[in-house]
């Protein structure tokens, strides 16, 4: 009996999550920037992401990537930004960011601080639609992280099938 009742509460709990995600109400709309890559390191350093998150069994090609940028505290005199790098929550465009771009079919959007030397400013935008969403709090995004010194990435760490 009471491993019925379980599977019966873990049902609810289950449906709950799914039915909010699956009936959402378009909320607002945003405007970003597109972006153009001018640093084609950076590009490769995405491929090494991608390519190692395709190989998990969590891949979920729907959620867009955020990059977050911003910069770090330091006692070498030098600027030093912190470029994070994630799978969104969020099925749909994220509610933060300055621009986006697409790469591999894939889009990406940026916040925090803007990096010129990295990301050039384009004429384009594209209104997203925001919509009120629960995020997949199941769902444990791949992530990296790298610091850009000197206009050079230095890797930090990649989580690729999260964790």
């Amino acid at each position: 009996m009471k491993k019925i009742y379980l599977i019966f509460i873990v049902s609810i709990f289950f449906y709950g999550i799914l039915s909010a995600q699956n009936n959402r109400e378009k909320k607002d709309t945003k405007e970003a920037t597109e972006l153009k890559v001018v640093d084609t390191k950076f590009l490769l350093d995405l491929d090494t992401i991608i390519n190692k998150y395709q190989k998990c069994q969590n891949f979920d090609e729907l959620h867009p990537w955020e990059i977050f940028i911003e910069s770090v505290k330091n006692y070498l005199d030098k600027e030093i930004k912190s470029f994070y790098i994630s799978q969104s929550f969020y099925k749909d465009a994220p509610l933060e960011g300055y621009g986006y771009f697409y790469y591999r079919n894939i889009l990406f959007m940026v916040n925090g601080e803007k990096e010129s030397n990295v990301f050039q400013m384009t004429n384009n935008s594209k209104v997203f639609d925001v919509y009120n969403e629960i995020p997949a709090m199941i769902f444990d995004p791949p992530r990296a992280q790298y610091y850009y010194i000197d206009e050079k990435f230095i890797f930090l760490y990649i989580s690729p099938c999260g964790g």
